[in-house]
């Protein structure tokens, strides 16, 4: 069938022909000179379109130039077109890039719903802290005026028992003039 590995060779090239190689340049050449629309919402330029005509610094941001001229380094994610893997190089189709996108938004949403989540869960255990140290010194004063109250009381009963001995004290006293003036009226008789 074949006569020579050459004749082999030439037969596979007709069926399978060679693939090139495309160079680290020639891919950053076919992103060049494509045209990008500025795709989220929190970007100045929502909306506004421009072109890729300057080598990337790196594989998750594009030098984008606008119409008025302006040139801005641009995240991928603000993209609407395709996305470059920054682990594979790879491009994403459209389509991808857009759920990409969309997944990355609502991961961006349920983080901030979960930081709000916990602020509010901290905020709850620092007011609940704080009422129970409130509660704690509550009853601390409570029990202070308690023992001020029973201190008061048994004072009150010491000034009250000294105030009857003073009344006793002064009925003896007279007690004991009486004595003596009676018993100089009965020792003059």
């Amino acid at each position: 069938m074949f006569e020579s590995p050459a004749d082999f060779a030439k037969a596979v090239q007709q069926v399978a022909p060679k693939t090139k190689r495309i160079t680290e340049k020639e891919k950053s050449q076919t992103q060049l000179c494509k045209s990008v629309r500025i795709s989220s919402q929190s970007h100045p330029r929502y909306g506004e379109s421009g072109v890729i005509e300057a080598d990337a610094p790196n594989t998750s941001q594009q030098i984008v130039t606008f119409s008025d001229g302006e040139r801005l380094l641009v995240n991928n994610a603000d993209l609407n077109d395709a996305i470059v893997s920054e682990s594979s190089e790879r491009k994403y189709p459209k389509e991808y890039s857009e759920a990409i996108a969309q997944i990355k938004e609502q991961h961006k949403l349920e983080l901030e719903r979960l930081s709000q989540e916990l602020r509010i869960g901290l905020q709850a255990e620092v007011s609940a802290r704080a009422e129970e140290q409130v509660i704690e010194q509550i009853q601390s004063l409570q029990n202070l005026y308690k023992q001020q109250k029973e201190q008061n009381i048994q004072l009150q009963q010491r000034l009250d028992e000294m105030e009857g001995l003073r009344k006793l004290e002064i009925e003896n006293q007279q007690l004991q003039q009486h004595v003596s003036s009676t018993e100089l009226k009965n020792g003059r008789r």
